[in-house]
């Protein structure tokens, strides 16, 4: 069954909690759909082991692949990665999930992740996706559009 989109606190890209900017409060996902989502998606695969001591199977640990070189067997190496981090534990079913890396440039792969999400109000089922890119010098990807 696909992921359900859930009422979160939002956090920046750094992990620190968004206030809003009426009375300083925190802010939450009910903004827009499925941004608890892909807050979570977003964590695993950024994240590597020593980020979630307790939880090393969460991680996507893209850290693996600094210094390699961009080319088919790593881009299927960060698939195999991104899926495992995103469906071991049954937070997305890998049926409802898809993976691809692709190069962008000699030091630049693109990482897409599409998955099903099930709307909460409206109980349908959509589809999301995220695109993130990391280098083969640094591990650092980024949401760098996100539908």
């Amino acid at each position: 069954m696909p992921v359900q989109d859930r009422l979160d606190l939002v956090f920046t890209k750094n992990g620190d909690y968004s206030l809003s900017s009426i009375g300083n409060d925190f802010r939450d996902t009910s903004f827009a759909a499925f941004e608890s989502v892909k807050q979570e998606v977003r964590t695993r695969v950024c994240s590597i082991t020593k980020d979630w001591v307790f939880y090393p199977t969460i991680t996507a640990n893209l850290d693996l692949v600094i210094g390699k070189p961009n080319n088919k067997e790593t881009g299927l190496f960060i698939e195999g990665e991104v899926r495992r981090a995103l469906s071991h534990d049954s937070f997305i079913s890998a049926k409802d999930l898809k993976v691809r890396a692709f190069p962008l440039s000699n030091e630049t792969i693109g990482i897409m992740v599409m998955l099903t999400v099930i709307n909460e109000e409206t109980r349908e089922y959509e589809t999301t996706e995220l695109m993130f890119t990391a280098t083969s010098t640094e591990i650092n990807p980024q949401i760098i559009s996100v539908n």
